[in-house]
């Protein structure tokens, strides 16, 4: 079952490492977003970027940033078979504190779709 913090490869063809943002709405969909090379100098980059440093996830081998623009609601069921089937390749989990950074950075980027916002708000609210 898909949770908060989870981590896999094979989402896309690039190699991101996607993570589950959000518990399971009732619509049955998750907030996911990517990490990505940090790029300071490319606009979707910019001063809202968390980053996160090598050391911080096993995954992470250089600055990387969560690719808030790129975030979307993904379907829990084919999201869950993608993963029982090793099409997409679980990964260590996030550190609680590497989660909650993110997703609160979630919360002040600008130009993120406001289904994705919500999911993630309603899952930091009810954790609280």
């Amino acid at each position: 079952m898909s949770t908060p913090g989870q981590a896999v490869t094979g989402v896309d063809t690039k190699g991101h490492l996607w993570i589950v943002l959000s518990r399971p709405t009732r619509t049955g969909t998750i907030a996911m977003a990517n990490l990505t090379t940090h790029r300071p100098r490319q606009k979707t980059h910019g001063a809202f970027c968390v980053l996160v440093e090598p050391g911080e996830h096993r995954f992470v081998q250089h600055v990387s940033c969560i690719a808030y623009h790129r975030a979307t609601m993904k379907a829990v069921r084919p999201f869950d078979s993608n993963v029982r089937s090793g099409r997409f390749s679980a990964q260590p989990p996030l550190a609680p504190d590497l989660l909650n950074r993110i997703q609160r950075g979630m919360l002040t980027a600008p130009r993120i779709r406001k289904r994705v916002v919500d999911a993630v708000r309603l899952t930091l609210t009810s954790d609280a």
